[in-house]
């Protein structure tokens, strides 16, 4: 997850705590605001090393970065899908389980993915769920139902809501959220199911206005024009709407934000720590990873930014209000309405993504 429109691949210099200190910088490829500065003065404090980041949007623009155009990071935070991708086109170092002491401390549910039996190149870091979030007092007044897609992809809500709804620029998470507003599988690669989804996307193109497509809001986060009231429903993940809801320009126009579950379904979003191949220090990797598996250091980015957390030594750390929280660690009960996004077969991928790009120039 994910704080979204993290424009461009902007450096940011961060300091990290490793031991014993290392002459070379760690280069991290991260979502942007998904590093706790708490950690990392954690991490200042043990070593002088630093870790220099860069960040992305969209696991779109992070695969083609890494994947297409080669670029080398030592430490990556590919979401679940991507880590299959990255380790089928052979760019992800196996860990060394000896030199990663803390694993245990992953919660059982995350542990020995699909995605990557035995945990043999990733370890999980975060994770978020992909939902609708909005403007309660516009909702209300609408008449808009917050707890279906309709209100995103329906032309009778979407004729209320002109030019006032958001969706993340990340193909894969809006065309699941199409394929699940449809009744299928938000992974169905059936020609079919995915041309329905394609024509209710189609369909409700005209109506959107956000980063995906070309719009005056180009330039904004969906967070910033929900606080300032400009944008009224977006399709975005669950830590993007906790950091909005405390957006000070909220709070001074008395926009309330919530965010919710579906009905029809939402996706869930795993992020892991992996290290790639020709990463030119290893040992410093495993050792930046060793340290966000302690507990205290992995609250710390549920705390900051309230993203889910799945490491089982970080509860006692996480502040309770944050526990109790639906939307950032989800009951039993709304856990069987998510699902993971998986790798699409490189045919699949590569049609989709000329219709993507052809949709979003159109």
């Amino acid at each position: 997850m994910r704080f979204f429109a993290r424009r461009g691949l902007a450096m940011v210099l961060l300091a990290a705590v490793l031991t014993p200190c290392f002459a070379a910088d760690l280069q991290l490829y991260n979502w942007g605001d998904y590093l706790s500065q708490e950690a990392i003065k954690r991490f200042e404090a043990q070593c002088s090393c630093r870790v220099v980041q860069t960040t992305y949007g969209t696991m779109d623009e992070m695969l083609e970065n890494v994947a297409e155009k080669g670029k080398v990071f030592d430490v990556m935070v590919p979401s679940n899908y991507a880590v299959a991708s990255l380790a089928k086109k052979g760019l992800l170092q196996p860990l060394d389980r000896s030199k990663i002491t803390r694993m245990n401390n992953v919660a059982k549910a995350f542990a020995n993915p699909a995605y990557d039996p035995n945990n043999r190149y990733s370890v999980p870091y975060a994770f978020t769920s992909t939902l609708l979030g909005y403007n309660v007092d516009k909702m209300r007044e609408l008449g808009i139902d917050t707890s279906s897609y309709k209100a995103l992809f329906d032309p009778e809500s979407l004729a209320k809501l002109m030019g006032r709804v958001f969706v993340i620029n990340d193909s894969r998470e809006v065309i699941a959220a199409a394929l699940v507003y449809n009744g299928f599988s938000p992974n169905s690669t059936d020609p079919a199911e995915l041309t329905a989804a394609k024509a209710s996307i189609e369909l409700a193109k005209p109506y959107w206005a956000g980063m995906s497509f070309s719009s005056p809001l180009a330039n904004q986060t969906f967070g910033e024009e929900l606080a300032l009231g400009n944008i009224w429903i977006a399709l975005g993940f669950s830590s993007d709407f906790f950091i909005a809801q405390s957006n000070p320009k909220a709070a001074r126009r008395h926009i309330k934000i919530e965010y919710r579950y579906q009905q029809e379904g939402n996706v869930l979003g795993v992020d892991n720590l992996v290290i790639h191949r020709k990463s030119a220090n290893q040992e410093l990797a495993h050792q930046f990873i060793n340290f966000m598996l302690d507990g205290k250091n992995s609250a710390a980015l549920t705390n900051e930014i309230g993203s889910g957390n799945p490491n089982e030594a970080a509860k006692s750390y996480v502040r309770q209000e944050l526990r109790s929280s639906q939307a950032i660690f989800p009951s039993p009960a709304a856990a069987k309405s998510l699902r993971q996004l998986t790798a699409w077969d490189s045919n699949v991928q590569k049609a989709f993504d000329a219709w993507w790009v052809k949709l979003k120039g159109g």
